[in-house]
């Protein structure tokens, strides 16, 4: 019962920061802001996490949150960078 509490928040958080997202249904924040083809690449202190071109990225890109490293505590202190 607990992940879709979670994930209802992580989805209303997300939204809250895109543009003409803040009211979407769960639905729309998936197909819009989540559902993307990516390219990953790990090296021994970064994952990145490239999106590919699509009508919604400069929504996702305009989000302060985007290339800027986050520490991911259990990777052993690894690297998270998401760009476009």
């Amino acid at each position: 019962m607990a992940l879709p509490v979670i994930a209802a928040g992580l989805y209303r958080l997300l939204a809250g920061k895109m543009r003409g997202h803040p009211y979407a249904q769960a639905p729309v924040i998936f197909r819009d802001l989540i559902d993307m083809a990516a390219t990953a690449d790990v090296t021994e202190k970064e994952l990145q996490v490239r999106f590919d071109r699509r009508a919604h990225l400069p929504i996702v890109l305009a989000s302060a949150d985007l290339d800027t490293p986050v520490e991911v505590l259990w990777w052993n202190g690894m690297r998270l960078r998401v760009t476009g």
